[in-house]
């Protein structure tokens, strides 16, 4: 295993610092695990360390996931990119919704961004019918404009997944994208396993100190299907996962099918919620000058991934044959997120030797 000392010390120093109490990472290069680091305490008050088994909250970073199992049904025949999400769901076409499609959702162009704010702990029936309700942005024009949708349009597609698949959300990620590449520890909530494998208490950290969060730690919310939000996993599964999408196995999704969707179908637009350009695949963030969440200065144009809100981040760079996620528990703030994500994804290369200076770029 590489020994990553710089990567090392920029999270061991942000330990120090107080952003996080702990740390996850794992890398993976040409298929194989070549890095991985647990630093810190998974859960301070218990004096819990870190390891590489505990899981970690994906947030965002999740989003992927959810994104693969629409591929894969697009790759089955059994939906398309441009259906209409009322052809599945008619109660979605409220608000000035008809015209929106399953790939307005997944490029972020759908515009009901208000449906945001509602409350995440809700029962995915009720957050569901609220979700649908949600009228259009004013002027908004689905697949022109573009937002972020935090989590909203994400239990959309999760319930689309549901209907076009006849069976359990959970049950088809699994059984569809997770299971067949190895991956046994991740999940969208805790049953979905069964392993009693331990978690994480993620950490409000803006103080400097750790206070746990309770949007983040409640069980009500831990037993909530959020496809966009909800993930739990080692960050070892979500390196994984990456690994895999870079030399995808038989009998799981086809290498056209996985071009398709982190293709650039979403270019030089700036996005009113980020308030970037951000470049846009199906469900993944593609390597955009000055994006936030980015993976990092020394990352090839053509990487990809997710980022999940000040947590981590998990990508591929195809150039380097390279698969990445890593993790902290704690949320210090965007700013200070911000520094330490790019810091931990220079480092990162450096440590592996593919900065620019010791090779040439994206060779």
């Amino acid at each position: 295993m590489i020994p990553l000392a710089r990567t090392r010390r920029v999270l061991e120093s942000g330990i120090r610092e107080g952003l996080h109490p702990g740390a996850q990472l794992a890398v993976f290069r040409h298929g194989r695990p070549v890095a991985e680091l647990s630093l810190g305490f998974s859960d301070p008050a218990a004096e819990s360390p870190m390891d590489s088994s505990v899981a970690m909250p994906w947030l965002s970073a999740g989003k992927p996931v959810t994104a693969l199992a629409l591929a894969a049904l697009f790759e089955e025949g059994k939906a398309h990119p441009d259906h209409k999400v009322a052809d599945w769901i008619p109660e979605f076409a409220a608000g000035g919704k008809s015209t929106v499609t399953i790939s307005h959702l997944l490029l972020h162009t759908a515009g009901f961004r208000a449906a945001d704010r509602i409350d995440p702990g809700l029962p995915t029936e009720a957050a569901l019918s609220a979700v649908c309700a949600t009228p259009l942005e004013p002027g908004w024009r689905p697949g022109t404009d573009a937002g972020y949708h935090r989590f909203a349009s994400w239990l959309v597609l999760g319930e689309l997944i549901r209907r076009i698949s006849q069976e359990p959300l959970g049950g088809f990620l699994r059984r569809r994208i997770l299971e067949p590449i190895g991956i046994q520890d991740a999940w969208l909530v805790p049953d979905n396993t069964g392993t009693g494998k331990r978690r994480a208490v993620h950490h409000d950290t803006r103080s400097g100190r750790p206070v746990p969060a309770p949007d983040l730690n409640a069980p009500a919310l831990l037993h909530r299907e959020r496809p966009g939000s909800g993930f739990h996993g080692p960050a070892r599964d979500l390196a994984r996962l990456y690994a895999a999408m870079l030399a995808p196995p038989e009998r799981w999704l086809r290498p056209e099918t996985l071009r398709e969707a982190v293709a650039r179908h979403r270019t030089g637009v700036r996005d009113r919620t980020f308030q970037a350009v951000v470049d846009m695949g199906r469900g993944f963030l593609l390597n955009t000058p000055d994006m936030p969440y980015g993976y990092g200065p020394h990352a090839c144009p053509d990487a990809f991934g997710h980022s999940g809100a000040q947590t981590g981040c998990g990508f591929a760079d195809p150039a380097h044959h390279l698969a990445v996620a890593w993790f902290c528990n704690g949320m210090p703030g965007e700013a200070a997120h911000q520094r330490r994500q790019t810091q931990v994804n220079r480092a990162l290369y450096e440590d592996l030797g593919l900065a620019p200076a010791d090779i040439p770029p994206c060779g």
